[in-house]
């Protein structure tokens, strides 16, 4: 008894121990002494890490005592480990810690949304590839390396594209649901005011989300997260704009509990680094936080980006060879002596949050929230009618296109002597076309400006529920839900002196003179006489409606930890048409099909630690994902006609991973392999095969393979110097034969399929090899970059209709000219490889104890392959007759050459 007796007395004092025994301090940045953020700070070797607060404060309960090493971290600060020494039965305080901030992820935040913006136009041809790695920096070294340094070449993480990485404003999801992806010019110009995100890779176990194969940001905005004071900055550039300003101020917490933040960004270029391309954009945030009592809060974020700016176009070859100049831009031309782009997009898209934070208890927090979008986003384009193309570089006005040697050299000549009127659009040419047929009696113009519009509205509403059921196990819950209505139509923008324009289709129009049916856009108005403003053309609505429901669940052992989830969901969609058009009278108009899927994701991961230096793990994941609206019509411009086998895309991923850290070294090496099945694809083009006419080339049972390898190490070789190298090679290629279906718009040629012959061929858009190699210094607060970035293995994107018997069928005549033309189609133009070399320096000076000065400069493309492209597609429309490759003709973007970036700010 005695003995018992003794053992339930030493027991008690155990127990005693690890519940009496906590730790406790504050992170400040080293140099506005402001709270650095959301670290994260985890005992080393110890199954035990928290965050900090918004006042920069952490807090740890039940840890063990003895010399233990503090891990801080995260993607904006230098990695620290922090040595301390733990009393048992005490409260210990370590006091106050303060970071370093990582220079790299200042300026990168200060251009992230530059890139994507440009990147990511709706109508754009690479649209679809132009997947943001930016926005998923994170403390993996591959990824935080990766991220910035690769995105002169439009890198993407694994190859995946936008659509595949979800982001979150305060736990609502603002992925477009028709297209997928993420319009970063929401969050244009407010980097200060949505610069605290919680980012997970991949499909590793987040606290607000399923998550997606391509990683999960959430981007918090609550008022009371701000730390009180305020930031300006004034950045002068030459890309995409030149000045940009933005400030913004924050009460913090008050004693009355509430929180207000603001900001403003304005962005600025008469012309931007691609020729008559000026940009102008007003970024506002707002936030207001109510905190009622340490278990409820309520907060409203409303944020918008108006913008208005001009676009590049993709150039052939053979036009840059003429002009010895990679950056031509064929959209624009000069008007009354000023630069006008045919090609601008307006966009605007007001958007709210609203957020309720219930702290049920200690363990567990149940957050609830609201969200509305509206987007207006309109491009502007060329539009005419029985008239030749005004188009500069249409190809019947190249010297390749010309059949004699003569009309060759005379093309030739005259797009080496570059006049302004040959090689740009000539708008004096328009308006006087117009203007002579007012005076020969018509009055409808023969050149117009129209703009096609993509508004939506959205409304989306997320709960989540965090508990820690015990100290090893927690459990996440949620449930998600959106109604969406995406309304495409254009309306006339400009009719260049005429006094209207016709609707009708003037295609069907000419293959069907006399029937006065089938040429019309709109049954119901027919004939009709558009004006400025009118909507004309198409006019439909696409309605989408989601829900699912998931949960995920994280146990951590000393030597274990183990995560799974799974997710339900549903999702459907149909068109409504408010123009009866007549080329489908019966197929057009009112409400569509419901298109009805059941969705489904599950994931399972698990990480052996070796120790507290060496982590190895493994995910895997298998998901059914509803189609895009974007991708489920022949021709959803006209008809409610789905494209042949609808279906659920399927993908399977699964990757394996080694983690090493130390106080020199940090590194990962991972192999990954995802496959995607059931993928659908839509390609609109203009065909001279069977019927001279505008087409819309669908695509279905895309499958595809993505495989490779990453590697990232950064070594510290003192508190001065760190070292990183990064790299990848992958391999991204179709492992299916799609069926195609052919809908002609005109109304006149019946849709045919036939099989498209991919397999094999490799996905274009992103490099499949890629690497980078940095020294990062500072000292005394002077911050110095220099990184060397190198890419190969990046392959125009293949276009789908070359590939087919009909393709080889149209374009050579004997079974000698087939045999070639098979050996040509098997041909993928590789772009050649190329490097750059970017440079970042600054320092931050603390004028008094109120106010802090940093500059930064950085010049990028220092040094680089001038022929470097960052992106291609071939065409798809039938142009040539002939069976030369060289008729088989790609359109390019070329990486930008050297450019900089100044930004002087001042916190206080």
């Amino acid at each position: 008894m005695k003995k018992q007796i003794i053992f339930l007395f030493f027991f008690i004092n155990l127990t005693g121990f690890a519940q009496n025994t906590s730790l406790q301090g504050i992170i400040l940045n080293a140099v506005t002494s402001d709270p650095a953020g959301k670290i994260s700070v985890q005992i080393r070797d110890r199954n035990l890490s928290t965050s900090t607060e918004s006042d920069g404060s952490f807090y740890f309960k039940n840890v063990p005592s003895g010399d233990q090493v503090l891990v801080i971290e995260s993607p904006d600060i230098q990695t620290i480990e922090f040595p301390v020494s733990i009393m048992a039965y005490q409260a210990n305080d370590v006091g106050t810690i303060y970071v370093a901030s990582q220079l790299k992820n200042l300026i990168n935040r200060g251009e992230l949304l530059l890139i994507e913006e440009q990147a990511v136009d709706e109508d754009s041809e690479l649209g679809d590839y132009n997947v943001s790695s930016l926005m998923t920096s994170s403390n993996d070294v591959y990824i935080s390396n990766a991220t910035y340094n690769f995105s002169a070449v439009r890198f993407r993480l694994r190859g995946y594209e936008n659509r595949y990485s979800d982001v979150y404003i305060n736990g609502i999801n603002f992925n477009d649901p028709e297209r997928g992806n993420f319009s970063y010019g929401l969050i244009g110009g407010l980097n200060d005011a949505t610069r605290s995100r919680d980012i997970v890779n991949w499909y590793t176990p987040s606290s607000y989300s399923f998550g997606q194969i391509g990683g999960t940001t959430n981007i918090t905005t609550h008022a009371s997260d701000f730390a009180p004071g305020g930031r300006t900055s004034l950045t002068y550039t030459n890309r995409s704009y030149k000045l940009r300003a933005m400030a913004t101020l924050s009460t913090g917490l008050m004693d009355n509990g509430w929180a207000i933040t603001g900001s403003l960004g304005y962005r600025w270029a008469d012309e931007g680094y691609i020729e008559a391309t000026p940009y102008n954009s007003l970024g506002y945030f707002l936030a207001i936080e109510k905190v009622f009592n340490p278990k409820h809060s309520l907060s409203l974020t409303t944020l918008g980006s108006p913008t208005q700016r001009a676009q590049q176009s993709p150039n052939l070859q053979e036009i840059c060879d003429l002009l010895d100049d990679n950056y031509y831009n064929s959209y624009w031309g000069w008007q009354n002596g000023e630069k006008r782009n045919s090609r601008i997009i307006t966009a605007f898209e007001p958007s709210a949050v609203l957020s309720h934070k219930f702290r049920i208890n200690r363990n567990t927090r149940l957050t609830t929230s609201l969200g509305f979008k509206y987007s207006l986003y309109g491009g502007t384009r060329l539009n005419w009618y029985d008239s030749f193309d005004p188009r500069p570089d249409y190809y019947r006005y190249l010297p390749s296109y010309q059949t004699l040697p003569s009309m060759k050299e005379y093309y030739t000549r005259l797009w080496q002597s570059n006049q302004a009127s040959l090689t740009q659009v000539d708008w004096g040419r328009l308006y006087r076309v117009n203007e002579i047929n007012k005076m020969l009696g018509n009055n409808n113009a023969l050149y117009m400006v129209e703009e096609r519009h993509n508004d939506q509205q959205v409304y989306g509403l997320s709960s989540v529920l965090n508990t820690k059921l015990t100290d090893r196990i927690a459990l996440t819950a949620g449930v998600e839900a959106s109604m969406t209505k995406g309304m495409h139509y254009k309306t006339v923008s400009d009719l260049l002196g005429g006094d209207y324009f016709l609707d009708i289709d003037q295609f069907a129009e000419r293959d069907a003179p006399g029937d006065e049916i089938i040429k019309q856009n709109d049954l119901n108005n027919p004939n009709r006489e558009v004006v400025k403003g009118d909507r004309y053309g198409y006019d439909y609505d696409v309605y989408v409606h989601s829900a699912n429901v998931w949960l995920q669940n994280t146990h951590r052992y000393n030597k274990w930890d183990v995560y799974y989830g799974f997710k339900m969901g549903y999702t459907s969609f149909y068109r409504y048409g408010n123009m009866k058009n007549g080329r489908a009278p019966e197929n057009s108009y009112g409400k569509g099909k419901v298109h009805e899927f059941i969705t489904q994701s599950s994931k399972f991961g698990v990480t052996y630690k070796l120790s507290g230096q060496h982590l190895f793990s493994g995910n895997i994941s298998y998901s059914i994902l509803p189609p895009l609206t974007s991708n489920a019509y022949k021709s959803i411009n006209i008809k409610d006609d789905a494209i042949n086998g609808l279906t659920t895309e399927k993908i399977i991923s699964a990757d394996l991973s080694y983690s090493l850290s130390t106080s020199f070294f940090k590194g990962v090496l991972s192999v990954f392999r995802t496959d995607f099945y059931d993928q659908s694809k839509i390609i609109s083009y203009y065909s001279n095969a069977n019927g001279n006419a505008f087409l819309n080339y669908s695509l279905s049972g895309i499958n595809k393979m993505y495989q490779g390898v990453e590697m990232g190490l950064e070594a510290k070789v003192n508190s001065m110097i760190t070292l990183s190298l990064a790299g990848t090679i992958a391999e991204y290629i179709y492992t299916s034969r799609p069926e195609a279906t052919a809908s002609y718009e005109n109304g006149l040629n019946p849709d045919y399929s036939e099989l498209v012959y991919l397999k094999n061929f490799y996905v274009g858009g992103t490099p499949q090899t890629a690497g980078t190699f940095g020294i990062h210094g500072f000292y005394d607060y002077w911050f110095l970059d220099i990184n060397i970035n190198g890419f190969d293995r990046l392959y125009a994107e293949v276009s789908p209709s070359r590939r087919t018997e009909l393709a080889i069928d149209f374009i050579a005549d004997t079974e000698e000219e087939k045999i070639e033309m098979v050996k040509q189609v098997s041909y993928q133009e590789k772009f050649e490889g190329g490097f750059t070399l970017d440079l970042s320096i600054g320092k931050s000076l603390r004028l008094n104890r109120k106010y802090t000065l940093n500059i930064n400069c950085q010049f990028n493309n220092i040094l680089n392959n001038t022929n470097l492209r960052s992106g291609g597609f071939e065409q798809s429309r039938f142009d040539y007759d002939s069976n030369d490759v060289n008729k088989f003709p790609g359109k390019y973007y070329y990486a930008q050459g050297f450019n900089f970036f100044l930004m002087a700010s001042l916190r206080f």
